[in-house]
Parts: structure tokens; sequence; C-alpha cells
């Protein structure tokens, strides 16, 4: 609660070039977890156990239910990403969420990923590691990324946790990939974002992770935890904390 409140506070000081007492809380039943930027001054917040996602006005302090309580069907919210898409037929960018299910090894959700209008909460699409991509089944796909078969047999259970999205143009078409650290392995699960939003597929992929220091050893360790992308000197990739 106390890190939600916190980074609040602080992007709306930076707004006004003077730190604010500015506070918005949140019940602790409801287990605020990740946070990402929108539009404007608009910040999200993913709940875990109810999968709501609120928006909040980081220079107001006012909130509003984005996605509402996901809880009959089981769908939590984890790490949370903002995305844009954009169309080269001058149709107007669309907003859209990207929640992280967790799994059953900590927290009893599900290891999906849940992608939703950012404008009206209505849910997309639904992927999960059931859709991954499988060549003995004939599949094909290049990317660039090193992308191989997903191995759905993880050592401890799935458990998606936080999410990063890579942007690139290829050909003047905007191109998009999610990562999302699958905490109790040593792999990261990949999304073809242009898919999902554009054919409602769900194309998905592993990444294995290059040092064992992300191979849980029991349980009760963690693998792949946070994640975000990052850029220095023309050189892209992902930082992942362990």
């Amino acid at each position: 609660v106390y890190q939600v409140v916190q980074v609040v506070a602080l992007l709306a000081g930076l707004v006004d070039g003077e730190p604010e007492n500015l506070m918005t809380t949140f019940p602790l039943a409801q287990r605020p977890r990740g946070i990402t930027k929108g539009p404007g001054s608009t910040l999200y917040v993913s709940q875990i156990l109810s999968g709501q996602v609120l928006a909040m006005d980081a220079v107001t302090g006012d909130t509003a239910t984005v996605v509402g309580s996901q809880t009959d069907q089981n769908h939590q919210a984890w790490g949370i990403e903002y995305f844009v898409k954009r169309y080269a037929s001058g149709r107007a960018p669309q907003g859209y969420l990207l929640a992280a299910g967790g799994g059953p090894p900590f927290g009893g959700g599900n290891a999906e990923v849940y992608l939703y209008n950012a404008d009206t909460g209505e849910a997309y699409i639904t992927c999960s590691l059931e859709d991954a991509f499988n060549e003995s089944n004939g599949d094909e796909f290049e990317d660039g990324f090193g992308f191989d078969d997903y191995d759905t047999t993880s050592l401890f259970g799935d458990f998606l946790n936080d999410i990063a999205i890579v942007e690139y143009t290829e050909s003047g078409w905007q191109k998009a990939f999610a990562f999302i650290t699958n905490s109790f392995t040593n792999q990261l699960m990949g999304l073809d974002l242009n898919d999902a939003i554009d054919s409602k597929m769900c194309t998905v992929f592993k990444l294995d992770l290059p040092s064992d220091v992300f191979t849980p050893q029991d349980a009760n360790d963690w693998g792949a935890n946070g994640i975000v992308t990052f850029s220095v000197d023309g050189f892209s990739g992902l930082l992942i904390s362990h």
C-alpha cells in the first residue's frame, strides 16, 4: 500500500515542480500491486485479489474504477502495463491495459494475461501458456527475439508476475511484444500484442533467461520477478530483478 501511495505523491509533486503531500490510499484488503503510467497525469494501479484496475490522477489524487472486480472468473491482477495501439490507416489510437494473472503457486490465480480496453475496462482477450507456440504442431514464426517453443512444464508451477512491453517500427508498422516474468521458472513468457489486438489471437512464446540465478531452487524461491525496458546509448534491452 505505502509503495503505491509514495509513487503517486512523488509524481504529483513533479507535475507542479515542488513536492506535495498528496496521498491516495487503498484498503489493505484490496492488495494494490502493479502501477503504470497512462495518458497525461493518469496512473493505473492493479489490485491482486479482485483483479480490479483503478485509474488515478497524479495531480489531484482522484480515483476511478476502470476494470471492475474479476473475482467471479478468478482473474487476479499482479503486474500491469499500459499500451497504445497506433494504426497506419488513420484510425484513432486506442489504449489497452495488460494485466498478469499470477498463478497457482502463489495467491491462487491463473497463469494467464488479460488485455482490457483502457477506456471502457472491457475484457478484450485472455492468453495463457496453453496457447503457446508449438513447433511440433507445425506452427511457424519468425521474430528476432530468439523465441522457442514454450515448455509448459515448470519447476514449481507457472506464475505470471510482472510485465514489460517492447515497441519498434518495421516498414512503417508498429510492432509490440509483451514480456512477462514467470517467477517460478527460469523463463519469460512472450506475447505478440499485434496478434492479440488485431486478430484476437494469442501468439505466446518463451525466452530462456541466460543466468542460473533465475532458476528457483525450491518452492519458496523466486526466479524472475520485476521487469522493465531500458535504452542506453542506442542499446536497448530488458532489466530483470531476481
